[in-house]
């Protein structure tokens, strides 16, 4: 009998004695018990139990006959599935192959790929790299920039205007007032009160960062850096940063005689007085009221208290609930509070408050207009 054939059987699960058994019975076709045994050389005591397990493999049939017969299933019939099982965990595990090196290249990316791709640019490159970045930019260019920056900015207009005509989302976050000439960027920027003494422009996946005191810049290209932490954290400050229209409110407010003449003690007292009606009057004719509504006030005080106040309004109903942390606001903060409630209260709106340790609820209802 082929060794070589019984070494393979055995490679499809098969024992010495099943693979002879089986091979046996392929040759000779239907045999009994006693007649399996001597022509595949198997000890007769372990014949049957070597059948029967070939039975329970769906290798052969018995036929109940006397003397008991066995007869092979064609190999084509019952090791084809085998074959089949195995090219499927052979795929699995070459699949597992597969990811197991796609891990293994990833832990080595940041050695082999991140070196050689950080760039000191002097003053003069830096405004030819930003060109050539925002030029082959794919999909979107965040900036946060001081007056710096936005002096970088008035030197790439073209850039940025080409830019934009291509679809490219253009998000910049400013420290400074937006000079006329820059008025390009209207509808792209946002107000952020801030010092942070670098200006970042991250365009898709390379990040320029400004230094404003020498004007040297450091060019770091990074997917990671720039898609998962940077991206992010722009959008966060890009959240909490004013809008053009809020923050033209709060440059008027700044203007205000009042500004920071009133003691922070004085704000339980000053909800409840008529006090706040007359400064309020008084700031509203130093602005244009009709400019001013409601909804732009709340969008105000959101953003400059965010974190120490939650507005609910039911402009339908005439309803306002608001609840304040007094202890953490500052003394701008409550100044910005004042106003807001003395807007509520020129738009007619009856206030009542709850007060429960540092924390402050105003009901506001509209019921009478000055």
């Amino acid at each position: 009998m082929d060794q070589s054939l019984i070494s393979l059987l055995e490679d499809f699960g098969l024992t010495a004695y099943e693979a002879k058994a089986y091979i046996t019975l392929l040759e000779k076709g239907s045999l009994t018990v006693g007649e399996i045994a001597y022509h595949a050389s198997i000890p007769r005591t372990k014949t049957y139990p070597t059948l029967k397990s070939l039975e329970r493999k769906g290798l052969v049939i018995m036929n109940k006959s006397k003397p008991l017969r066995f007869l092979a299933i064609s190999p084509e019939d019952c090791l084809k599935k085998i074959v089949d099982n195995e090219e499927v965990r052979v795929k699995k595990m070459k699949k597992a192959l597969t990811e197991l090196k796609k891990l293994q290249d990833e832990s080595k990316k940041p050695l082999l790929q991140e070196e050689g791709k950080h760039l000191i640019l002097g003053t003069s490159a830096i405004i030819l790299k930003l060109r050539e970045l925002i030029s082959y930019c794919n999909t979107s260019i965040k900036c946060l920039i001081d007056s710096w920056g936005l002096r970088i900015l008035d030197q790439v207009r073209d850039s940025l205007i080409q830019a934009r005509s291509k679809g490219i989302i253009i998000k910049v976050i400013s420290l400074n007032p937006l000079e006329e000439e820059l008025i390009f960027l209207k509808g792209l920027i946002k107000y952020l009160k801030a010092n942070f003494g670098v200006n970042l422009f991250l365009v898709d996946d390379n990040l320029l960062i400004v230094n404003s005191n020498s004007g040297k810049g450091l060019l770091i290209q990074s997917k990671d850096l720039s898609n998962n932490l940077l991206s992010n954290l722009f959008l966060e400050i890009w959240k909490r940063a004013l809008d053009p229209e809020i923050y033209s409110i709060i440059v008027k407010l700044k203007n205000f005689n009042h500004y920071k003449i009133l003691p922070e003690l004085l704000i339980k007292y000053l909800i409840r007085s008529k006090d706040l009606e007359d400064l309020v009057k008084n700031f509203y004719t130093s602005l244009d009221p009709s400019k001013i509504s409601t909804y732009d006030f709340i969008n105000l005080i959101s953003k400059v208290i965010w974190e120490n106040c939650e507005i609910n309004y039911d402009e339908f109903n005439g309803i306002i609930k608001m609840t304040i942390n007094l202890k953490d606001l500052s003394f701008e903060q409550f100044y910005w509070l004042l106003l807001f409630l003395g807007h509520l209260i020129l738009e007619g709106f009856n206030l009542a408050t709850l007060e429960e340790e540092s924390f402050i609820t105003i009901h506001g209802v509209r019921g009478r207009k000055f």
